[in-house]
């Protein structure tokens, strides 16, 4: 594990930057210059279409996008799901006739 390297992903609702851990703990940052185009809203639909066109050519790079971008999708499921179990919770307690 000596030459284990981190890359990390860090998307903010304008740009997009690269960090990589060195195995001696030396931190690089690698700005991409990648801007997302100024007439879209941050973390619409849009946004997100955009992101998912994103290449790059490191190998760990893409990985760690296509990774971020899968766990976007999974909790954006996951808190539609939890809306839609408090908003049946939410009818049931009120039916005509519930004791609560």
């Amino acid at each position: 594990m000596k030459n284990v390297r981190f890359v990390g992903l860090d998307v903010h609702a304008q740009t997009i930057a690269v960090a990589v851990a060195e195995p001696g703990g030396e931190v690089r940052g690698l700005r991409q210059g990648r801007r997302m185009p100024a007439q879209m809203t941050a973390w619409g639909s849009r946004h997100r279409v955009w992101l998912k066109q994103q290449y790059f050519e490191q190998p760990a790079q893409q990985t760690t996008l296509e990774d971020y971008l899968h766990e976007v999708e999974h909790q954006s499921a996951r808190v539609e799901h939890l809306e839609r179990a408090i908003d049946a919770a939410v009818q049931s307690a009120f039916r005509p006739g519930c004791v609560r």
